[in-house]
């Protein structure tokens, strides 16, 4: 999903939850709700939008749709798991009736899962947006469930240790995620010949990196030194 929208004359809205005002994100921010909770307010259609500094992880148990991201539309169907990393341009058009959670985390909560982590497979499985199919009754999908239903329950009991035990549960969900893009990559390995393309692979590399140093820019050339590949 590396291609980029076409150009427009209307700007790109910027939105805090889907449909509210743009705002700065406190630094341990985590959002959990229902899909029908706000898609029946929209017609099941959440139009191509951003978010500044939070990103997204969904859980779709019954139904499907379709998933816009940086201009490339993927049809999806239940069950699956999808994540759409911050600031990445991207719309929703779910099938009416569809269900499942949708996960909103602040950049600064999603480093700080991440930085307990020792595998960066965790961080690249969530540097791209992703549409993965479940398989119906697997491990996998029954350990996703699990960990929806948990952070909801977290998010809606206020008990102490509350964020602790959220990040616990998102630290399952990458892991979950992580292996899903490894057989993935093996299943696109053993089909093509070869694995990722490399523009996709720096494309998971380079935009963590525009995102930490957003405020102090990096020229071009230190950017790609940094890639190991040419300005």
């Amino acid at each position: 999903m590396s291609a980029h929208l076409a150009p427009s004359a209307e700007p790109i809205p910027r939105y805090w939850l889907y449909g509210e005002p743009p705002a700065v994100p406190e630094l341990r921010f985590v959002h959990i709700e229902t899909i029908p909770e706000r898609m029946r307010l929209y017609n099941w259609e959440v139009r191509p939008h951003r978010h500044d500094g939070l990103s997204h992880a969904l859980l779709v148990g019954e139904g499907g749709g379709r998933l816009t991201a940086d201009g490339v539309e993927v049809a999806f169907r239940a069950p699956a798991l999808i994540v759409v990393p911050a600031q990445v341009v991207h719309g929703f058009r779910f099938d009416p009736g569809t269900d499942g959670h949708v996960l909103t985390m602040s950049e600064g909560f999603l480093a700080g899962v991440l930085a307990a982590a020792p595998e960066a497979e965790l961080r690249d499985a969530v540097a791209l947006p992703q549409a993965w199919t479940l398989d119906a009754g697997s491990d996998g999908a029954a350990a996703l469930d699990r960990c929806f239903a948990e952070i909801r329950r977290e998010f809606r009991a206020h008990h102490i240790g509350r964020a602790s035990a959220i990040a616990a549960q998102v630290m399952l969900l990458l892991v979950a995620a992580a292996r899903l893009a490894a057989d993935r990559r093996r299943d696109s390995a053993d089909r093509d010949g070869q694995g990722a393309s490399p523009d996709r692979r720096r494309l998971a590399r380079l935009r963590p990196m525009v995102d930490e140093r957003f405020r102090q820019p990096w020229p071009g050339a230190r950017c790609a030194a940094a890639l190991g590949v040419t300005p």
